[in-house]
């Protein structure tokens, strides 16, 4: 499983959080049942971006670590409060046709 960094909005003060629940939420994943997670620095040296990724290149980057699921998250920040949400992508369902720049393998 990858964890690419979080989108964070409202307030830059809250930058620090995009590849810090990164990394909280994969140390607390990690050993949960079968889920494994890819060292970070196997996602960061792949050469990608992926502050913002569309789901397809976030799933194109999680195969070519041998990820076979990845987690996409926003923290949006408020006055008075934030909100923060997190969900888990698996790569298999992910259509690469319909982002076409992202598409896996030839073609």
């Amino acid at each position: 499983m990858t964890r690419p960094p979080f989108t964070v909005s409202g307030s830059d003060e809250l930058a620090y959080l995009s590849e810090g629940l990164m990394d909280l939420i994969g140390g607390r994943l990690d050993g949960a049942g079968p889920l494994r997670t890819v060292d970070p620095r196997a996602v960061l040296g792949s050469g990608q971006d992926l502050q913002g990724a569309d789901l397809a290149r976030s799933a194109v980057v999680a195969a070519s670590v041998g990820a076979g699921r990845f987690v996409t998250g926003q923290v949006i920040g408020a006055p008075g409060g934030i909100s923060i949400s997190a969900r888990m992508h698996d790569v298999g369902l992910i259509d690469p046709a319909r982002h076409p720049r992202h598409r896996r393998g030839p073609g």
